[in-house]
């Protein structure tokens, strides 16, 4: 009797860690039926000195599932990007973080094993905001 029970137990374990990759990642596809309003992602940081002010980046869906509209402020001016994120068969995790620099963003995402990948970096020089672009990513057909 324990010995079926025991089975069972771990059979219906084993079926229930079948069905889930455990990592939250969801299957790509092109188009989004629901486009969020508010922010999927935001940073904002107060600079000083010849940098003062207030930087904020605001990261929003878009329709088509790997653009991402980037809508950056800093002394009342805004910029406006068009973010493509590169596409690993899995929905973006867009992320925005610290550059480990004053008033700098890292703009990136989280891949299949979350792992933080940096693309883009925005920031503050001489009182201007500056784009760069970190890298580029491209997924070859196995």
């Amino acid at each position: 009797m324990i010995k079926h029970y025991l089975v069972s137990v771990l059979l219906l374990m084993f079926l229930f860690s079948c069905g889930s990759n455990g990592s939250g990642n969801q299957p790509y596809t092109e188009k989004r039926s629901n486009v969020k309003v508010e922010p999927v992602q935001v940073y904002e940081e107060k600079g000083t000195g010849a940098d003062s002010g207030t930087l904020r980046i605001e990261l929003y869906e878009t329709e088509i599932a790997l653009n991402y509209r980037m809508i950056s402020t800093f002394r009342g001016q805004t910029w406006e990007y068009l973010l493509t994120y590169p596409n690993f068969q899995i929905m973006p995790k867009p992320v925005l973080r610290n550059a480990n620099a004053p008033m700098s963003v890292d703009v990136g995402f989280l891949d299949a094993d979350d792992e933080f990948h940096a693309f883009r970096l925005v920031k503050i020089e001489n009182g201007n905001m500056v784009f760069k672009r970190l890298k580029e990513y491209q997924v070859t057909p196995q």
